[in-house]
């Protein structure tokens, strides 16, 4: 076995959503100042109703300083590394086409022809606008993007920050789509796996699990950090019968089990964020009018199981769907992200303590960390 990483990596941490939009004039925020700066900034929050009572909440939050109006994004020419964009020049076509993908916002529309027309911009409060005119409520959208966690208040956070955002085509293949997928690096250890998840898949249909995710961190609730932490994460396998549990078994025997007390596997995992209520139908008597209704087709069966469906407890769960499987561009080869990477030692959640100072809206959201690259610019260069 190669020697063992004792720092630990970013890794991936995308999203992708298909659902139905739910948006109000409140939405699109407004744009503010933060309180304890010059930073002005605009913050969008998105709701996507998923069906079955299950809806994911997708944001947009970005500015710029007026002091300092530069815009920090990463060239499309390799080895080129962050460009200074003038905020007066944001627009310019020329610029933002030597802008990495990876660092543009993409909004999308339908045109005239039922084709999708793309603009895309270096601003997050340019994209908002945009956005803005574009969406309405109830709109088929395609949203995509990274994926963020934060402490704050002594709870970890997840956000899900949009890169891009389309209406759908009605006929295509994605039409009608309902999904909330996260792909995400995840850190197993040897307590990761319960010792009895063979009975408790067969038992209860699921098995819970213990990892970790890689996160950078500029600054943390005041304290400087401006490093890679560990952030606890719980996910759910679920299996419903003997085929499912078959490969849930084989699954986490493979890729998850680690035996050794001081090695930590990175796994990059295809998983459900489920968000939706705990439904059950309660027993109706099917009275002669209701017979009546339904026999001159005036109400049917399933409206009436709505009617009497009841909803209990909220369910958050990340359920792992699957491994996440791809091609190595070095070898050509298709094969699972699965690698016996870190030393134990990078479980290790501390922070060196300081003086915290007053945290600013810029600095909650990331944004004052201009000279770091976002994830998004920095999860592909080194993975494994």
């Amino acid at each position: 076995m190669a020697e063992l990483e004792k720092e630990l990596k970013r890794g991936q941490a995308r999203f992708e959503v298909f659902g139905e939009l739910r948006v109000n004039e409140d939405s699109w925020g407004e744009v503010r100042q933060s309180a304890s700066s010059t930073y002005k900034y605009r913050r969008a929050a998105l709701s996507v109703d998923l069906g079955e009572g299950r809806s994911t909440f997708v944001e947009l939050m970005g500015g710029y300083d007026p002091n300092r109006p530069i815009l920090r994004r990463l060239s499309k020419t390799q080895g080129e590394g962050l460009m200074d964009i003038p905020w007066a020049n944001r627009l310019n076509e020329n610029i933002v086409a030597n802008v990495s993908p990876q660092s543009l916002i993409s909004v999308g529309k339908l045109d005239e022809n039922g084709n999708i027309a793309r603009k895309v911009f270096v601003s997050e409060l340019d994209a908002i606008e945009e956005m803005e005119k574009t969406f309405k409520n109830g709109d088929s959208v395609h949203i995509w993007g990274d994926v963020e966690y934060h402490r704050y208040n002594g709870q970890i956070q997840r956000r899900l920050s949009i890169r891009g955002i389309s209406q759908i085509v009605p006929d295509s293949s994605s039409a009608g789509r309902h999904e909330a997928t996260l792909r995400q690096s995840f850190l197993f250890s040897k307590n990761s796996i319960s010792p009895d998840y063979e009975d408790e898949l067969e038992e209860k249909g699921k098995t819970t699990i213990t990892v970790h995710v890689p996160q950078y961190v500029g600054k943390e609730e005041g304290v400087e950090v401006r490093k890679v932490l560990p952030f606890p994460q719980t996910l759910v396998y679920k299996a419903n019968n003997e085929d499912e549990i078959k490969r849930a078994k084989f699954v986490i025997e493979k890729f998850m089990t680690v035996e050794d007390d001081d090695l930590v596997r990175e796994v990059v995992l295809v998983v459900d964020m489920y968000d939706g209520v705990e439904t059950s139908t309660g027993d109706f008597e099917l009275t002669d009018d209701l017979k009546d209704l339904l026999d001159l087709g005036v109400v049917t069966e399933d409206e009436l199981k709505r009617t009497s469906t009841v909803s209990g407890k909220r369910i958050r769960e990340n359920i792992v769907l699957k491994p996440y499987i791809y091609k190595d561009p070095r070898t050509q080869q298709i094969t699972v992200m699965s690698k016996d990477r870190y030393d134990i030692s990078v479980l290790n959640t501390s922070v060196k303590e300081e003086e915290p100072e007053e945290a600013s809206i810029a600095d909650m959201f990331g944004e004052s960390d201009v000279d770091t690259p976002s994830k998004s610019e920095l999860d592909e260069l080194d993975l494994f």
